[in-house]
């Protein structure tokens, strides 16, 4: 699939309003929409437009039709289970403003009561989240690809950084990850991300794979975690070993 021509074949002609933020949800849990769209009610930012699309269908394909639908001149595709702070959009504007095309928000865990859960909120590897972009970098490298069932949002990623694209960092605004996820959740995306990786390594090569995975930096991380927290090193043992042999079943 041509994603970048057929996003031109079906908007040709169009254009967007200066200024605006499309931010974009693929809706799959209603109950944890309610804060995700709370939090954005709280932006310091004017002007925003918020998209939902609801259908049975893949995050990058739900992503791709939500930008096909949106006019701002500015993207920030939001999942769900994330509440960004009051100031992040102001944050991320001002960040392309200042010359930079992908704007990255810093991501803070929640705590979940479950100790399972708290254990898999230890070993998830989000610090940041790269998914504010300006239009004109999809407009120009395409869309999602609908063939990643997840990690969709890693190869875009690598797709506008070896275009050349610029990213940035917001200084102090953040976003929540709502970490209420129970081991079948864990162990059904890491049955589902084994093709996503490898076709990642395949088509950018394992060395900038591993630059953007960092696994020996989350290696590290995750021990100075359990350093802290050491009553759940059990729990997270358990857990890598459980994705540890999920990742190798035929």
């Amino acid at each position: 699939m041509d994603i970048k021509n057929e996003y031109r074949a079906a908007n040709k002609g169009y254009s967007y309003v200066p200024g605006l933020v499309s931010i974009i949800i693929p809706v799959h849990d209603r109950n944890k929409l309610v804060n995700c769209l709370k939090a954005i009610e709280t932006q310091t930012y004017p002007k925003i437009e918020v998209i939902l699309v609801e259908f049975k269908g893949l995050p990058a394909e739900k992503r791709n039709i939500g930008f096909v639908a949106s006019e701002g001149e500015y993207v920030y595709f939001l999942d769900e289970d994330e509440y960004i702070s009051p100031t992040v959009v102001e944050e991320c504007v001002k960040k392309v403003k200042e010359g930079y095309d992908i704007i990255a928000v810093p991501v803070i865990k929640s705590v979940p009561n479950e100790y399972l859960a708290r254990c898999i909120a230890i070993i998830r590897e989000s610090t940041y989240k790269t998914m504010f972009f300006k239009r004109e970098v999809l407009e120009n490298i395409g869309l999602f690809d609908p063939r990643y069932r997840l990690c969709d949002d890693i190869e875009i990623r690598l797709r506008a950084l070896n275009a050349g694209y610029k990213v940035s960092v917001i200084d102090t605004g953040s976003l929540i990850h709502d970490e209420r996820v129970t081991v079948t959740d864990t162990l059904r995306k890491t049955l589902l991300s084994r093709k996503a990786f490898k076709m990642l390594r395949q088509i950018y090569g394992r060395e900038t794979y591993q630059k953007l995975v960092r696994t020996q930096f989350h290696r590290r991380r995750i021990l100075r975690e359990l350093l802290t927290s050491p009553a759940h090193i059990l729990g997270v043992v358990l857990i890598m070993v459980v994705r540890f042999i999920a990742r190798r079943i035929p």
